[in-house]
């Protein structure tokens, strides 16, 4: 007899379901993550930007019509390498010219709109500075002195480097909670699943202990409400089991008991031709003996088709019987003469 196909463990298919699961949960939360982690990274460098625009606003003074930074030595200090990147400045004059600082850095894009954020006519826009991204702040600031008058224009630039560290440090951070949460979620439902299957194992190892001849119903004490259907269809095919084998008994005895009387009488008139010394009086007993041996034939064939009738009646009532169209059999038989 062929092996059925293994279908696996369930606790292992809901463990690797509710893993893919998670799995998208800690991509989502990583993506979610990083994203945020650059948007609160973005606001809190784009206030150190624009402070650094303000330091050297501050310093603007006009001589002989010239407009000059006298950029603060804090300021400058502000401008230094770090470990994750580096700011560049740039001031230009009320006609757009370079006073001091770093030339070429990218100008804001003419629908760049002004922040909301900060009280000063900032916009803050991403660029590229020598091959790299950058993050700008274009500050506007009014000049108005007797000899000059005008607006000039700070911009500062920074490098996305610390940005992203922090952005990463934020992404890491997280993947590590949600993946251990993850973890230990994965655990949790394994306990779980294991608890919950541990009335089937107890039905299993029931159902292995009995004896070949225990047909009793299981018991349904201590069994899940998902589980109730199955003990109630087991009981309920171990009930026809059972009935099938009374009917076979009752058969049996029945067989016996009907085949006993024809069986003695053979055998008492086959002793009896045994002892006659006359030839023709065997000949008589066998005659006799083959009569019996018919009506004892006729008679198991008439037990045998009791039998047939009495389970295929105990089909039609438990509705395990199949429908057989009587006049496709007549057509099929009279094409076959």
């Amino acid at each position: 007899m062929a092996e059925p196909p293994f279908a696996g463990s369930l606790r292992a298919r809901l463990l690797r379901r509710l893993a893919i699961l998670l799995a998208l949960l800690l991509l989502f939360s990583g993506w979610s993550a990083y994203w945020n982690g650059r948007a609160a990274a973005d606001t809190a460098y784009d206030r150190t930007l624009l402070a650094s625009a303000r330091a050297i606003a501050d310093g603007l003074v006009a001589n002989d019509g010239q407009l000059r930074a006298n950029v603060p030595y804090v300021a400058l200090d502000t401008f230094a390498y770090d470990s994750a990147g580096r700011i560049y400045y740039q001031v230009l004059d009320t006609e757009g010219r370079l006073v001091s600082g770093y030339e070429n850095l990218p100008a804001p894009a003419a629908d760049t709109p002004r922040t909301d954020d900060y009280p000063a006519l900032a916009r803050f826009y991403d660029g590229e500075f020598q091959g790299q991204g950058v993050r700008l702040v274009s500050l506007l600031q009014p000049v108005s002195e007797p000899a000059l008058n005008g607006i000039a224009e700070i911009r500062v630039a920074e490098t996305l480097g610390a940005r992203e560290r922090m952005a990463r440090s934020l992404l890491t951070d997280t993947l590590w909670r949600v993946g251990l949460m993850a973890v230990a979620a994965l655990l949790l439902v394994w306990l779980a699943v294991s608890a919950a299957l541990r009335p089937l194992g107890r039905l299993s190892e029931a159902v292995q202990e009995r004896a070949p001849d225990d047909l009793r119903p299981l018991p349904l004490v201590s069994v899940q409400r998902e589980l109730r259907p199955l003990v109630v269809a087991l009981n309920g095919f171990t009930e026809r089991l059972r009935g099938q084998f009374e009917r076979q008994a009752r058969f049996i005895a029945d067989a016996s008991h009907e085949l006993r009387t024809p069986l003695a009488a053979l055998k008492a008139r086959i002793e009896l031709g045994l002892r006659d010394a006359d030839p023709s009086a065997w000949r008589s007993t066998l005659e006799d003996a083959g009569q019996s041996t018919d009506k004892v034939i006729h008679l198991a064939n008439q037990l045998l088709s009791l039998a047939r009738i009495e389970s295929g009646a105990q089909a039609i009532a438990e509705g395990g019987a199949q429908r057989l169209d009587l006049s496709q059999l007549a057509r099929e038989l009279g094409l076959a003469m």
